[in-house]
């Protein structure tokens, strides 16, 4: 099967998706909130073809919307983009649009603050974007993901720690529509008694386990949750414990930059969600990855 187009016109980088349409029905009439992909082919530049590259929608269930807003994409194996990117969003920023700068703006000067110390940032540029005809060479943002590939990168040999995703924890009805929602916290545990401070199901869905992380463990978490939360450590022990627990240079560089430049949907500004935890075994402090 061909498809004829005309060439990319513009100065940003051209990414256009051609799937059959019986691929854009399947994405078009399945539930908004799933996460199936569909096959299809990602023209970079009408200079390279990745066959077999998936895409779905992307977004929590306040954002997600069929074709205006986000998509996530999927490279073939063995085939990153670029030779570094094996999954990646195309973000439009919850009607904000894709020409929102404050992540690009954070991340910009996360990059030229780290100096000695380590202050992982994420890549982000603007690309001019297609899917079939639904999306014509609209502007969205391509945004990497913290991911195995982004962890390796950063950490070298360290990469295989304790790695969790802050969320929103969603109800979702049998219809597939959100519910209701709580935000996470960094508490011991994140709702209810101290009693339950242990109990890693009271931490589920707001710390979602990512990475090299397959045996569910939240020990490391609670860990850092309970040292964190002022009802469950004294201020006494608190600065014993903090500087053993987490990078704090790292912790308040990134809270410093993402603050001042108004990027507020975060954990620390207005949200509970959108940032990522790692602690890397061999340094044993927990880090704050921005997204």
């Amino acid at each position: 099967v061909y498809r004829v187009s005309s060439p990319a016109a513009g100065t940003k980088p051209s990414y256009r998706f051609w799937m059959h349409g019986a691929h854009e029905d399947v994405l078009d009439n399945q539930r908004l909130l799933s996460n199936d992909p569909v096959s299809g082919t990602l023209i970079f530049d009408d200079r390279l073809a990745f066959y077999e590259t998936s895409i779905r929608f992307s977004g929590s269930p306040f954002a997600r919307q069929k074709w205006t807003e986000s998509y996530r994409l999927r490279m073939p194996k063995g085939r990153p983009l670029w030779g570094r990117f094996g999954k990646f969003n195309l973000e439009n920023h919850q009607g904000d649009g894709a020409l929102d700068g404050r992540e690009r703006i954070a991340n910009y000067l996360l990059r030229q603050s780290s100096g000695h110390i380590r202050v992982p940032y994420l890549n982000q540029w603007l690309v001019s974007f297609q899917v079939n005809e639904r999306v014509v060479l609209q502007p969205r943002e391509h945004v990497e993901l913290p991911s195995r590939e982004y962890l390796e990168r950063w950490y070298g040999d360290d990469d295989d720690g304790a790695f969790f995703e802050m969320d929103d924890r969603h109800t979702i009805n049998d219809s597939g529509f959100q519910e209701s929602f709580r935000e996470a916290r960094v508490t011991y545990p994140p709702y209810g008694s101290k009693e339950n401070g242990e109990n890693r199901e009271y931490y589920r869905y707001f710390f979602n386990p990512r990475g090299w992380n397959p045996f569910d463990d939240f020990d490391d978490l609670i860990t850092l949750c309970r040292v964190l939360d002022p009802a469950a450590t004294a201020d006494v022990l608190f600065d014993d414990l903090i500087a053993e627990t987490m990078d704090v240079e790292e912790f308040l560089r990134v809270f410093a930059i993402r603050l001042n430049t108004d990027d507020h949907d975060s954990w620390g500004a207005r949200r509970g969600k959108n940032y990522y935890f790692y602690r890397p075994s061999v340094d044993g402090r927990w880090a704050l990855l921005p997204w």
